[in-house]
This record gives C-alpha cells, sequence and structure tokens, in this order.
C-alpha cells in the first residue's frame, strides 16, 4: 500500500529509466535516486517493460518486479506476412526506432546502426519526441544516417 492519506495500492509501471535519462544536475541524482527507491519498494506491483529491466531494478532496489511487454489495442491492424515489397531482392533494409532518445549518446547508438545500415543500401528511421531539427543540430546526418521523423508515425 501506499502511504498517503487515502491509502490507496500503487502499481507502478516502468517504461523508461527517468532517473537515469533525464537531464538532472549532479546534486539531484542521489535524491531522486533515494525518492524512487521509496515508491519502487513500497509499491503493491512493479511493472517492466523487459526481463532486462525488470532485472536491473530488483537488483538495485531488491524487490522483484513483473515483466509487463508493452502491448497494441485490441484493434490494431494484424498482418499475417510481410509486405510484397519485402520479397523483392534488390530491397534495402530499413530499421525503425521509436522512443525517448534523451541523451546525445542514444543518437549517436542511433547514427551507428544507421551508418552500418547504409554500408548495404539501407536507412534508419527515428520516430522519437526529439525534433528533427534537435536531432540534426546533435549531428544526425538524416542525408546519411536516416531520417528522424517529427512525433509521428507515417
Amino acid at each position: 500500500m501506499w502511504h498517503g492519506s487515502h491509502n490507496f495500492p500503487l502499481h507502478l509501471i516502468l517504461h523508461d529509466e527517468w532517473f537515469r535519462n533525464g537531464a538532472f544536475a549532479d546534486g539531484f541524482r542521489k535524491p531522486s535516486n533515494r525518492f524512487f527507491r521509496e515508491v519502487y519498494e513500497r509499491a503493491a506491483s512493479r511493472l517492466c517493460v523487459s526481463p532486462y529491466m525488470e532485472e536491473s531494478y530488483r537488483k538495485s532496489y531488491g524487490s522483484k518486479g513483473t515483466i509487463f511487454y508493452p502491448s497494441r489495442s485490441h484493434n490494431a491492424i494484424v498482418h499475417t506476412s510481410p509486405p510484397d515489397r519485402l520479397l523483392d531482392e534488390a530491397c534495402q533494409p530499413v530499421a525503425m526506432y521509436a522512443g525517448n532518445i534523451f541523451q546525445v549518446d542514444y543518437l549517436k547508438s542511433m547514427q551507428c546502426v544507421a551508418d552500418v545500415l547504409a554500408t548495404v543500401g539501407g536507412k534508419l528511421v527515428l520516430y522519437t519526441s526529439r525534433s528533427k531539427a534537435d536531432c540534426m543540430r546533435d549531428g544526425f546526418d538524416s542525408r546519411q544516417r536516416g531520417v528522424p521523423r517529427d512525433r509521428r508515425l507515417e
């Protein structure tokens, strides 16, 4: 139970490691980590989106989580086979990353993936909350390394 004034159970769903990804000043890292530890330990359930995240949090905070993979809407389009264009031998590989890019190091990792894909004529498509201009400012060259998309799926 969460020890608030109403004593409601807290069910914590963890998608990102906010305290590791966030742009915290050094003086805020330890207090924010202590706060997170308290919340994590007191939660009635801890739902982590990957086995790696559950293991990492269990080792760091001593409380077991439950793996809760991201899901999709009940009325989402279901594809039973790849599109015909992928059967073409001349098809160029395309990889996609959809998620937050909080730090420049994440963007550098995406650049490395895009560089490898470019060697075989492929490209990387990014769907992120960062604007294309921000990605470009931080060194992501869309002509050579992929196509950052501004906040939307196409």
